[in-house]
């Protein structure tokens, strides 16, 4: 992860979330998935998915979306660029892009 996301996750979840569940957490506010964290990080998505039901019971979340919405509201306590603004709204586009495509992918798959 790089010295910006590091600082910018632990600035966030720092008090409660190991180093590893801060990477995560990052990984997962860009709207990626299990498999490209797994990917990313060099870990299993059992891996992984440990680490997202870790970060969801500590933070007391229940979904993915929340955990990207915790980390804007977390820094919109703290200065912060147009630059920095855009590039979350843009995560979050592409996370609320992501579950659109799965739920809608779950819905026809239980048709």
């Amino acid at each position: 992860m790089s010295d910006h996301l590091h600082t910018y996750a632990s600035e966030t979840w720092g008090g409660e979330l190991t180093p590893r569940e801060q990477e995560v957490a990052v990984l997962i506010s860009h709207g990626l998935s299990n498999d490209e964290i797994a990917q990313r990080l060099v870990l299993t998505t059992g891996t992984v998915a440990n680490h997202v039901a870790h970060i969801l019971n500590k933070l007391g979340l229940r979904s993915r979306v929340q955990v990207a919405v915790s980390m804007v509201e977390q820094r919109q306590s703290s200065p912060h660029t147009a630059d920095e603004v855009l590039a979350l709204l843009k995560r979050l586009q592409r996370l609320g892009t992501v579950l659109t495509q799965r739920l809608g992918l779950r819905r026809m798959c239980s048709r």
